[in-house]
């Protein structure tokens, strides 16, 4: 029998569930995302006199972050504080995670600087791109620059993923010649770039026109097929059809298969060029 099966049996037997019975209960409602029962059923052991241990607390801190009732969640950090329990790891990821779980990407940014303040030991790699991811919706590139040095400053390791969510908000902020200087860095830290590395770099540098290094990123790694049907996209989007052509006909040599989406694109500009022939 589940322990939501014999808390409810016992409920209806009028039976007192024990102190650890109700922890088990809070526990299991928020495995099964049952966070308005687990809430329930912690406010009544406030009620009668009863103290939520602290993984009890998380558990429940979790589950409202994820059903996107923050109000809530922060009101259940605020009762576990006020009864002697100390925020922990668990604590704080499920606070940050539910922040940017709903958008609410400032705050996120806020919460994860008065960690670093204040729970300085806390801090791990996992946080610092919950805020990096941040920075990178909101485009503040600078930010993220400042954070990457900190990061890289710590005995904490610096993946992939760290740099290119860097990178990922000198895209958006429309910053691409920093977006390369980011790149030069992380290969000099001896950070293995990857496809989503690559497909950001292309696309910064295709919004600048910036075609010699696009040309550049595409001779450094081997042929990947995602690449050349971002470059190409661009290039159409961009009015350089003839280079589209070039290098969806070198694409085909490689033996990459191109997506509908470039096909298309390359369908709909050679009936232009062949209309503007007939003519």
């Amino acid at each position: 029998m589940s322990w939501l099966a014999a808390y409810s049996e016992m409920i209806q037997n009028g039976i007192k569930p024990r102190d650890d019975a109700l922890q088990a209960v809070i526990g299991a409602c928020t495995k099964e995302g049952k966070w308005d029962l687990a809430l329930n059923v912690f406010q009544n052991m406030l009620n009668h006199g009863l103290k939520p241990n602290l993984i009890a607390s998380n558990a429940l801190i979790n589950s409202l972050g994820k059903a996107g009732e923050l109000k809530q969640a922060f009101k259940v950090f605020e009762i576990a504080k006020s009864l002697g329990h100390t925020p922990d790891a668990y604590t704080w990821n499920a606070l940050l995670n539910g922040l940017y779980r709903a958008n609410r990407l400032a705050d996120a940014l806020q919460l994860f600087e008065s960690i670093k303040r204040e729970q300085s030991s806390q801090i791990n790699e996992h946080w610092y791109n919950t805020a990096l991811m941040s920075c990178q919706k909101l485009g503040l590139w600078d930010k993220a620059l400042q954070l990457l040095w900190q990061l890289e400053a710590s005995e904490l390791s610096v993946s992939t993923t760290s740099y290119n969510l860097v990178i990922g908000a000198c895209e958006i902020a429309r910053k691409p010649k920093v977006a390369l200087q980011v790149y030069e860095h992380m290969v000099h830290q001896n950070c293995t770039p990857d496809t989503f590395t690559y497909l950001s770099l292309i696309r910064s540098c295709i919004w600048a026109s910036l075609w010699s290094e696009v040309d550049e990123i595409l001779n450094q790694v081997a042929p990947d097929v995602s690449l050349y049907n971002a470059v190409i996209h661009g290039m159409c989007l961009r009015g350089k059809i003839e280079s589209a052509k070039k290098l969806y006909m070198e694409m085909r040599r490689s033996g990459l298969k191109p997506d509908g989406k470039t096909r298309a694109l390359m369908l709909q500009n050679l009936r232009k060029v062949s209309t503007k022939g007939r003519r």
